[in-house]
């Protein structure tokens, strides 16, 4: 049995940002709060986009009146058409009329139909650019209203605010990340498996994970996703197990926390671990998303990630990947003595 280092992580997990510019001038609660779905996490005072709407509705108004106007024109000219044109001496239209007839040989023949069709025709198009220009309008409105519907962010499911980097009255702008939101009733472990361990391992596997608490509890966990690419520095595989939602009659956020780490314990069906590292478990550094060990490299002390395997005697533990045999270790680098040597195991 081999047990590999996890993290907690969970299931549902989302970067909220902001979708407009403005002030923030609510937050709808503190890191650990729970909030429900749809509730309002925060708001952006949207003046700048209220003005521009002010101005859209004005515009709207003016393409209104214009479109108005264009159907009055249309059907005065059904009703009471054209009947000509001022001549260049600036008479009026009946004496136009009147004189059109002398005039034809002149200018060429006169078609009065012809004349009111075309006259028909250019009210229709005036019509028709009047309403475009409304709809394109209209097409505005609608799109700032849109935008202001953005100044309130609301909980994307039930959850809890895990950090925030934002106060009430800071500036924002369109795509700053704002709020860090988890549901934290449903969580996972997510490890990378040394791929020497990954004979037999698929899907719906039921395995056990250890927690890193005084008693040790072990809870089974079940294979949720194998990644198909392995890591081509660590050689590992990247696998996320889900975690049971009551665990020893408790709710799993209760136990477990996200970012927590756990050990999972895997069958070894290799060879032996007799070619790999031991070190004092008290070399393990476990503050960070991996456990980390300290090596001195020509008397620099070093930090790499590495993979635990089984615990031996004498509270030590093998390492799978990270380290080899011989590399000098820090066995102890949370002491408060910062010039622990570096020793060989």
């Amino acid at each position: 049995m081999s047990s590999v280092s996890g993290t907690v992580i969970p299931v549902r997990e989302a970067t909220l940002a902001a979708q407009i510019p403005g002030i923030v001038n609510y937050i709808g609660g503190r890191e650990g709060d729970p909030i429900s779905k749809g509730a309002v996490l925060f708001t952006i005072n949207p003046a700048a986009i209220l003005a521009k709407r002010q101005a859209a509705m004005a515009a709207y108004q003016s393409a209104l009146s214009g479109f108005r106007n264009a159907q009055i024109q249309y059907n005065k000219e059904l009703v009471s058409p054209r009947t000509g044109q001022p001549t260049g001496m600036g008479l009026p239209s009946m004496m136009d009329s009147f004189m059109k007839p002398f005039s034809g040989q002149y200018a060429g023949p006169h078609n009065p139909w012809a004349a009111r069709q075309a006259n028909l025709q250019s009210r229709l198009e005036g019509i028709e650019g009047a309403r475009t220009q409304l709809l394109r309008v209209q097409a505005q409105i609608k799109e700032i209203d849109t935008k202001l519907n953005d100044a309130q962010i609301r909980a994307p499911f039930d959850g809890v605010i895990v950090s925030k980097t934002i106060e009430v009255g800071d500036t924002v702008q369109p795509g700053q990340p704002l709020m860090r939101f988890v549901d934290i009733t449903k969580m996972q472990v997510m490890a990378e498996i040394p791929e020497r361990l990954m004979a037999g391992l698929a899907v719906s596997h039921e395995l056990k994970v250890r927690i890193d608490t005084i008693d040790s509890r072990v809870i089974p966990v079940i294979v949720k996703q194998i990644y198909p690419v392995s890591n081509k520095t660590r050689h590992t595989v990247t696998i996320k197990f889900d975690l049971p939602v009551i665990v020893h009659t408790k709710p799993v956020h209760e136990i477990l926390r996200p970012g927590m780490y756990v050990e999972v314990l895997l069958p070894d069906n290799s060879s032996s671990n007799q070619n790999l590292p031991v070190i004092p478990r008290t070399a393990l550094v476990l503050d960070g998303p991996l456990p980390t060990v300290y090596t001195c490299v020509n008397k620099k002390r070093s930090s790499r990630y590495v993979t635990v395997g089984g615990q031996t005697t004498g509270d030590k533990v093998t390492i799978i990947s990270g380290i080899q045999i011989g590399d000098l270790v820090v066995a102890d680098p949370e002491a408060s003595d910062k010039s622990t040597v570096c020793s060989k195991y």
